[in-house]
Order: structure tokens, then C-alpha cells, then sequence
């Protein structure tokens, strides 16, 4: 467990830095005491364990503590931004609200319940002696630990939950560990949420191997304090990164960066390696699976796009009729560090988990070496007189002949019934037409072509903040039938 683990370095490296919170520095011996202390408080009133604890808190260090202390008491966790956030995701067979006090005064917070939910409040009273005193040890008589409920971004549809429960905690960190190189010297900045997978699953893995976790809620240009050697951050949020650092420092060559949760462009890639770091990594990962599923160490941006799958892994690509083929649907076979299934929702779940594997929805390629691009969604087709096109390949080649931040194609009925291509551009820049008309040339085969341009496409409220697909369709769309202009057309 997750939670043992850092009892152990509390033992072995009681002084060693364990998490820094906007330049607040935590050891080891004081983050198990802290932990120790909460669970304490929390323990009278503990229920049956497999019910879900939501964490209202909104400092990553104050969150920690609590989840892991509640989970010590064999309670399921999920943090959460609002309570309101908490109903949309309809938990069942939920405990209580679990808020710090420092909170519960700046969102009057006094009441006792939160929508029916009955309030905890942790006192800040409870942490005051955790710099002194004897190491917490794992209570061999305590409940078995609970899981932590995390959620999908909901890129296609509805955000879904997954328990990622503790049977195979340590293995999951294990994996993730090696496949990212952590290890005790490991510095890792995390801009993530901890309801969300990357925002959960690297700082386990990265505190199983005794490294340090640093988060500043602050402002991005701040990452590269106290020795960052490592993150993992989307594209969205590294083009905001690249925006805020001082462009007369000098790169930061001793972090590696790996990017998550969507495609990033050739141009931007280059952009990175210039300025910030030439250590730069694509990966693939998904939240129903416990560890990243291929990854790419990028040394020639050409070829960044094709990934290495992990050894430990069974990727297939397979057709229509289940049969493995070079170009078709992606799937893969399960492990025991995955979970199997979304939580309370059996018909979701029966569509992407099905005979021993995950079925993500991803169309992709592999080649001769094994190496393997994702093409898009199954969903992310242009569909022209019954051909069907991915749509990664063009909006690849359309953002790196314009230079923009990111490219989605969609297919569809224009307002006359004809069949048409929409291409939707986040570009801070103006674009012209004639701009425009050269790259549709150019990069889309077919009749009727329309632009349009927008200054921040939408996208998940996750710490990843990936683009909405679904939702930017349908302004492109249904908006347009019915007769509202277009954010900018050409």
C-alpha cells in the first residue's frame, strides 16, 4: 500500500523531502505524522468500510493527508472541486464530506450538512505537534484499505468513474515507476488534479520510490523551483507554460517533460526542446488502465508520433471481426493492475471491457518495428460519400503547415443538406482566407471545405484539459443549421 510505503521512508530517510506545496516543504517523518493525525481524528467516525469519503479540499498536501488517512480506515476517496461536482457524479452509498477548517471559514462552510451529506471538518489543532515526536506504523489489526474513486475527462461523452482499489497498488506504481525512470531522487511537478488519473497515479508511484512531489497552484512559470527533474503535462498546459517562462533563462535541460492527453503538434515539440528542455516524451494512457501503455522518448520530432508499447503489455490491433490486422481498432488485454469496469455503470462498461480486454476507441497503426500511432478516434473519421479518412493524419499536417495551437476536422450536413467538411482552428493569431484556401488544397481531398477559427477550443474541467470533441462538433454543426454565426468562418 501507498500509505506503508511512506511509513517506510518515514523510518528509513525521516529528513528526506517528501512534498512542497507553494514552496512549503514536508519531510517524510512529518507527512506520516500528519497522516497518523488525521486518520485519529477521522477514526470515531469511521462506518462500514466500502463506503465513499469525499474530499472537499483544495490544497494537494492538505488532500493527501486526508485521502490516505481515510483510506487507512477502509474508506473509498474522491476528491472533488465543488459538492455540486460531487451530485453530478452521482456516488453511491457516500459517508460523509470531509472539508480542513481553513476551508470551511473561507467557503462558510459551518453547516453541518452539504446537501443531506454530513460535514467533517478537520481542525488545524490536529497537525501541531507532527515536526516531533514517534513514526506512525501500519496498524496490522486495521480495516483493509480502501480505493480512491477517480474520473474520466469525458472527451466523448460523460465522465465516468473508475475505483482504482488497493490489491494492486503496489504493483501499479511499480510499473509506472519504471516505465517513467523514478527513483529516490525523482523531483516531480504535478499540475493535475487528484481526481483525475495522472493527477492521482504519479505522485503514488513517484512516493513509492521515496522521491519528492512539488506542486505551486500559483502560476506555471514557477515549475522549475526546488530541483524539478520531472513532469508530465498536457499540450494545452505547455503551450501556458512556454507562454510564461522568461525567455532569457536558459532551457531547463536536466527535466524531462512528458506530454499526455491528446496530440502534440511538430511545431510546438520543437518549440519545447529549444526552450525548455530537450528531455521530451509523448505517452499513451487512458483512466481505465493502471499504468501508461506506450511511450515515445522523442529524439527526431518527425518520428515522435510513434509510440513503444510497454513490454508488459499485450497490444493488439484488430479489424472489425476481432482479427488482428496492421491498421484498425486498438484494444488491450487486461492485467491485474486495470480495473474491469466503470463504477455504477454496467452498460458503459460493457461496451469497452469486453472478453479479457479495453477497448478504448482509438483507431491506430503499427509498423514493421512494433512502434505504434494513434490515427484518432473511431468517431474521429471524415466520412465523404461512404469513405471513411482519420482524421489525426490531416489535422496534424493542417496545424504544422499554419502553425497553430490545435486542429480538429469533423464531418457533416451543411445548412443545404450537402455533405461537408468542418475544420475548426485554435489559432491566438488571425488567419486569412486566402491562408486558409491554401492549406485546404493542400491538406483535405475534398469539395467542400469550411474553416473556422477560435481563440480557446472546450474543453474538460480535468487537470488535463482535453479538448471536447463532442462538444466543439456540435457548434460546428447543429449551431450552424439553425442559422447562429460561427465564432469565424473562412
Amino acid at each position: 500500500m501507498l500509505l506503508e510505503r511512506i511509513y517506510e521512508w518515514a523510518h528509513s530517510h525521516p529528513t528526506k523531502t517528501a512534498i512542497i506545496c507553494n514552496d512549503v516543504a514536508v519531510n517524510y517523518a512529518s507527512f506520516s505524522r500528519a497522516i497518523d493525525a488525521a486518520r485519529r481524528f477521522l477514526e470515531p467516525h469511521a462506518l462500514a468500510a466500502g463506503r465513499t469519503a469525499i474530499v472537499l479540499v483544495h490544497s494537494p498536501a492538505d488532500a493527501w493527508i486526508i485521502l490516505l488517512a481515510l483510506r487507512s480506515l477502509g474508506l473509498n476517496t474522491i476528491c472533488v472541486y465543488s459538492i455540486d461536482h460531487a451530485l453530478q457524479l452521482k456516488l453511491r452509498n457516500m459517508a460523509f464530506v470531509v472539508v480542513t477548517q481553513r476551508e470551511a471559514t473561507a467557503h462558510k462552510l459551518e453547516a453541518k450538512t452539504l446537501a443531506g451529506i454530513n460535514v467533517l471538518t478537520i481542525p488545524t489543532a490536529i497537525y501541531a505537534n507532527i515536526h516531533t515526536g514517534d513514526l506512525p506504523l501500519i496498524d496490522s489489526n486495521c480495516a483493509p484499505f480502501g480505493g480512491q474513486i477517480i474520473y474520466t475527462s469525458g472527451t466523448t461523452g460523460i465522465p465516468k468513474k473508475v475505483l482504482l482499489d488497493s490489491t494492486f497498488e503496489d504493483l501499479r506504481n511499480e510499473w509506472r515507476a519504471r516505465l517513467y525512470s523514478f527513483n529516490k531522487d525523482t523531483i516531480t511537478f504535478e499540475n493535475c488534479q487528484l481526481w483525475s488519473a495522472v493527477g492521482e497515479r504519479s505522485p503514488s508511484a513517484v512516493w513509492h520510490v521515496g522521491g519528492c512531489v512539488v506542486y505551486d497552484l500559483r502560476d506555471l512559470n514557477r515549475m522549475f523551483r526546488h530541483g524539478v527533474n520531472s513532469t508530465t503535462l498536457s499540450s494545452a498546459t505547455l503551450k501556458k507554460l512556454i507562454q510564461s517562462l522568461d525567455r532569457s533563462e536558459p532551457p531547463h535541460h536536466d527535466c524531462e517533460l512528458f506530454v499526455t492527453s491528446g496530440f502534440l503538434s511538430v511545431t510546438l515539440a520543437e518549440v519545447v526542446i529549444s526552450r525548455v528542455t530537450k528531455r521530451l516524451g509523448l505517452t499513451y494512457a487512458t483512466s481505465e488502465l493502471g499504468t501508461p501503455l506506450m511511450l515515445s522518448r522523442v529524439e527526431a520530432t518527425k518520428d515522435m508520433h510513434w509510440l513503444a508499447p510497454d513490454d508488459r503489455r499485450t497490444i493488439e490491433i484488430v479489424d472489425e471481426n476481432g482479427n488482428v490486422c496492421r491498421e484498425g481498432e486498438l484494444r488491450f488485454l487486461l492485467t491485474e493492475v486495470d480495473c474491469t469496469s466503470y463504477l455504477d455503470d454496467a452498460e458503459a462498461s460493457a461496451k469497452v471491457f469486453r472478453n479479457g480486454f479495453f477497448y478504448p476507441g482509438d483507431v491506430a497503426v503499427r509498423r514493421a518495428d512494433g512502434r505504434i500511432r494513434i490515427l484518432g478516434r473511431i468517431d474521429d473519421v471524415v466520412n465523404v460519400q461512404g469513405k471513411k479518412y482519420p482524421v489525426a493524419p490531416i489535422e496534424h499536417r493542417i496545424q504544422q503547415l499554419l502553425g497553430v495551437d490545435e486542429v480538429c476536422v469533423f464531418s457533416g450536413l451543411n445548412a443545404a443538406g450537402n455533405e461537408e467538411i468542418a475544420v475548426a482552428v485554435q489559432s491566438s493569431r488571425q488567419l486569412s482566407r486566402s491562408e486558409l484556401e491554401a492549406v485546404a488544397r493542400q491538406c483535405v481531398p475534398f469539395e467542400l471545405v469550411r474553416f473556422t477559427v477560435f481563440n480557446e477550443f472546450p474543453r474538460t474541467e480535468t487537470g488535463t484539459g482535453k479538448t471536447r470533441r463532442s462538444m466543439l462538433k456540435k457548434q460546428l454543426f447543429p449551431l450552424n443549421r439553425a442559422g447562429t454565426q460561427a465564432p469565424h468562418s473562412a
